[in-house]
């Protein structure tokens, strides 16, 4: 299998830029990741929870439920609002999630495991999401004012965009977009904000975040916004090894969506695993076949290490 025909592209920076500008963006990582723990520590505990993506359906919170000590029966009231289907739903929250892993890590369940073993665990990837860190980027004021005083944050923002829209022209074969963003515009003016509330949102960005025993089951995204034309997905961590774990982990066939078992036509030992430093950056072509990428059945190894962090940017037409 060619991943880049399917629109799933590999780079490391190092390839595309000097060792400068390298050196630079490490110590731009190192900075704004002492930053998302900080803010981390302050959002993700905090109840109610105002964090993270919705559960959109609630069959992984029963079947955990039943088996975790503590009473999560909160979590059954629909707080999170999502205003694409205009819908309130339920949602995970960090404690909930933390809970898990411990059982998990306790019953040697692993990111092997599948939904017709435990009932939609592989939607448990949606209490790693964040959006809390962002705040400062998605008022114009609040940002002017964070420019104003020095910003780690935006600081490593705009030399991600430097980094991603290099590559994303990369892989489109072309230096025009069919996006309507640039580097940097975000910075500009308050209609091309991150994380606009409003439809006329053009970038979305989030933190995934993996803390140690944590893994992403085995899983598609799907084939969702059809106006979505590009992920960035970015690494700020430095000196991960392949003993840490937290392995982003592709399989070779793309079969048809609605896994619930290993499918035969499926090599679940035929995958390639990719270390994720900040040197480290895949691009989904959401453009390509239909939106193909997004039937690609992934996953992100057991983490043995630090906290890992996998920042998400996705661009619409």
């Amino acid at each position: 299998m060619d991943p880049i025909k399917l629109g799933f592209n590999i780079y490391d920076i190092r390839d595309f830029f000097d060792n400068s500008y390298v050196k630079e963006y490490e110590e731009s990582v190192i900075s704004v990741r002492k930053y998302f723990s900080s803010k981390l520590n302050l959002c993700q505990k905090r109840l109610p929870y105002e964090d993270g993506c919705p559960s959109w359906n609630s069959d992984f919170i029963k079947y955990m439920d039943n088996l975790l000590d503590s009473d999560y029966s909160y979590l059954y009231e629909k707080t999170y609002y999502h205003k694409e289907t205009d819908n309130i739903y339920i949602q995970m929250d960090y404690n909930f999630t933390k809970d898990c892993f411990e059982y998990f890590d306790k019953h040697n369940i692993d990111q092997n495991t599948i939904n017709g073993e435990i009932p939609g665990v592989s939607t448990i990837s949606n209490g790693f999401y964040h959006q809390c860190p962002f705040h400062e980027v998605e008022g114009f004021n609040r940002l002017k004012a964070a420019m104003k005083s020095g910003s780690t944050l935006v600081d490593y923002l705009l030399m991600t965009d430097d980094i991603n829209f290099k590559l994303m022209k990369l892989c489109n074969g072309s230096e025009e977009l069919p996006i309507d963003s640039k580097v940097g515009d975000w910075t500009e003016s308050e209609e091309n904000l991150i994380n606009l509330t409003s439809a006329e949102r053009k970038r979305k960005i989030w933190l995934n975040v993996l803390y140690a025993k944590q893994f992403h089951p085995y899983h598609q995204d799907g084939q969702g916004d059809r106006n979505r034309k590009f992920t960035c997905l970015n690494y700020p961590n430095v000196g991960r090894t392949l003993k840490d774990g937290g392995l982003f982990r592709y399989y070779d066939e793309i079969p048809v969506s609605g896994f619930t078992k290993w499918n035969v036509n499926i090599d679940k030992d035929s995958y390639h695993e990719i270390l994720c430093n900040y040197t480290k950056v895949i691009i989904l072509n959401h453009s390509i076949d239909n939106d193909i990428v997004g039937n690609l059945y992934h996953q992100v190894t057991k983490n043995l290490g630090e906290v890992r962090y996998n920042l998400y940017n996705t661009f619409t037409a």
